[in-house]
């Protein structure tokens, strides 16, 4: 497992944390140097491990080091295939035509990458004041007798056709209608940043520690208060807050992971060599996230909700991993300030500047400028640094919230059947400002049925008496009709949430339960064959009628099968559920004013669960209600 790990790592070498280093120093780590343009980039998956890759195609214009084709092709990890994303901090970020000066390294299995992510991809500009113009001058001051030594590298020669391959995987256009005009955050190829919803609901992002190797002096408690403290700075300045899951062996490079469990992996090593993979020493650290893409076309509505006018994509999970062999990593207060760093890419930023020799000192100051400042600050953020991530997570006013909900259509003779709970749904915003809230609704489908929408109930009269059609799996995201909404609260607007048909079942009586429901448990579909068998009898005295117990999953038959609580601990509440509904978790300490414990709860299964909620005090009571 560890040796497999090792041969995929060097894709990953992509540090976001460095020491400085002078131009002499940057030749003399890199494989071939030279001055170029860039033709193009094109994000693909790979065949081999099913990792996101982008390559990028270079026209070699000045050559101050190795031996390069006219046209050079460049690989990094990371891009936009389809509707999967992921990025860090350090990932060069290229437009067609960018005049660039170009630091590269081989990797094991002969590829080019940038030497130091895109410190080593410098800005040349007409002006010569960027700090590429300087590296320019001297690098022709010193190969004025010809290009150094270097390796040749000509069989990463590179065409157009490289762009276009069929291979290759295009990224994602951006919606006419979708965009962000945010500034200094990782975005892909569709220009779109992305966010954790998790602060949004009021809920913490959970994130591991993998402390199996630290820095050399550096004690594990020592370790985890760094981590603490680095979280706890942006937690301080923003709407997002952490949780900690544990101490982990994580078995692999934490970037490498791809379980999209929405946490937060923490390396505070590089035992798998996903940084030190062609590195040169100046690595401190890594971080970055992955996400979902799926925008909504007509609406340009994204599943990461819209922040002050801004678009995002679903963070779908986060990492770090450290260098701990570094020596610079063994003064507290510094792996304090790389850790703060690489968790802000972690959340969204990238970095403030990229200038060795930035003189904007809010920029230079910042615990994003992209060179470690080592001077004992440890996780101290400035204007920049809040500002920036208050454009993701607003530090007062968070975007609201609302939940898919599914439904299992009823069809009857009678066209609307006028049966409460049946063939409609509600979909509740919720806001942590307690805002005044709005729905809209967009892309309704209309194959078989259609919807509407009264306040926030959302309901579907189908166009026909259909025959049992059988249940979709809720999981994989199919439907017959579906119809989207979201809430705004005028400033900010929640993710998009659907509202999706899954089955049409038949009812000969009109009275909103199916036949086959009233066959399987009463043995007949006739509701005057047998005692208690009417939508609004109760055949197992347990006081949920019959059409209760359809519309909460439950068994009519068995008067322990209802909506009730099964389990009751200081950490655990559980209850009987039906999977994919919502439920509301409310406590109270007087039976008279009932607050919300927790963010609604949508159960996959039969068993609704919720290990997070708010302790009122010392006797407190507890009720659930399924969202009807």
């Amino acid at each position: 497992m560890v040796f497999s790990f090792c041969f995929v790592a060097p894709f990953g070498a992509r540090p976001s944390s460095f020491l400085p280093a002078t131009t002499d120093r940057h030749l003399q780590i890199s494989s071939a140097v030279f001055r170029g343009a860039v033709v193009g980039s094109q994000a693909y998956e790979s065949p081999a491990d099913g990792l996101i890759y982008t390559r990028t195609v270079v026209r070699v214009d000045e050559v101050f080091k190795g031996n390069l084709p006219t046209l050079v092709q460049l690989v990094h990890r990371g891009g936009t295939v389809g509707t999967r994303g992921e990025l860090d901090g350090s990932t060069p970020q290229f437009t067609p035509g960018d005049e660039r000066l170009f630091f590269v390294t081989r990797r094991a299995d002969g590829t080019l990458f940038a030497t130091r992510g895109h410190d080593s991809v410098l800005e040349l500009t007409s002006s010569g004041l960027a700090s590429g113009d300087t590296a320019l001058q001297q690098l022709r001051d010193l190969t004025a007798g010809g290009p150094l030594a270097g390796s040749d590298v000509t069989d990463q020669s590179a065409s157009t056709k490289d762009l276009t391959s069929a291979a290759i995987s295009k990224s994602p256009a951006p919606s006419a209608a979708a965009g962000s005009s945010a500034t200094n955050l990782i975005v892909g190829g569709d220009n779109i940043p992305a966010r954790f919803l998790l602060p949004d609901r009021g809920d913490s992002i959970p994130y591991l520690i993998d402390a199996d190797y630290l820095p050399a002096g550096i004690t594990q408690t020592q370790a985890v208060t760094a981590v603490q403290n680095a979280l706890a700075a942006w937690a301080n300045a923003t709407s997002v807050r952490f949780r900690f899951a544990g101490i982990q062996s994580f078995g692999a490079a934490a970037a490498l992971i791809t379980t999209a469990d929405g946490a937060i992996r923490i390396q505070l090593h590089d035992y798998y060599h996903y940084l030190s993979a062609g590195s040169t020493g100046d690595v401190l650290g890594d971080g970055g996230h992955a996400w979902t893409v799926s925008t909504l076309t007509n609406s340009g509505w994204t599943t990461g909700g819209n922040v002050a006018g801004n678009d995002f994509h679903k963070v779908t999970r986060g990492y770090v991993i450290l260098q701990n062999t570094n020596v610079a990593l063994q003064t507290l207060s510094t792996l304090t300030e790389v850790l703060c760093h690489e968790i802000g890419h972690v959340i969204g930023l990238g970095h403030s500047s990229v200038n060795v020799g930035e003189t904007n000192p809010i920029l230079k100051q910042a615990i994003m400028y992209y060179l470690v400042h080592a001077d004992g600050r440890g996780a101290t953020l400035n204007s920049f640094d809040t500002n920036v991530c208050r454009q993701v997570h607003p530090a007062y006013n968070t975007p609201p919230y609302c939940d898919d909900r599914c439904l299992d259509i009823v069809t009857t003779s009678v066209r609307p059947l006028n049966v409460a709970g049946v063939n409609s749904a509600q979909v509740r915003g919720y806001d942590l400002q307690n805002n005044n809230l709005t729905i809209a609704t967009n892309s309704a489908t209309a194959n078989n049925g259609r919807f509407s929408l009264a306040t926030s109930n959302i309901t579907y009269v189908p166009s026909g008496f259909y025959a049992d059609s059988g249940r979709l799996d809720p999981a994989a995201g199919s439907y017959y009709d579906v119809i989207y909404a979201r809430y705004s609260d005028g400033t900010n607007a929640s993710p998009y949430m659907k509202v999706r048909v899954l089955s049409y079942n038949a009812d000969s009586y009109n009275e909103g339960i199916p036949d086959s429901w009233r066959l399987s448990y009463f043995g007949n579909i006739n509701p005057s064959t047998g005692l208690k068998h009417h939508a609004a009898d109760d055949a197992d005295s347990d006081r949920y009628s019959n059409l209760q117990e359809f519309l909460l999953g439950s068994n009519p038959t068995n008067a322990t099968s209802n909506l009730r609580f099964t389990s009751i601990a200081p950490s655990l509440i559980q209850w009987q559920a039906k999977g994919y509904e919502v439920y509301e978790l409310r406590y109270s300490t007087n039976f008279t004013n009932w607050a919300i414990a927790t963010s609604p709860i949508t159960p996959t299964n039969s068993i609704g669960k919720a290990t997070c909620f708010t302790n009122g005090g010392p006797r407190q009571f507890f009720r659930v209600n399924r969202v009807p």
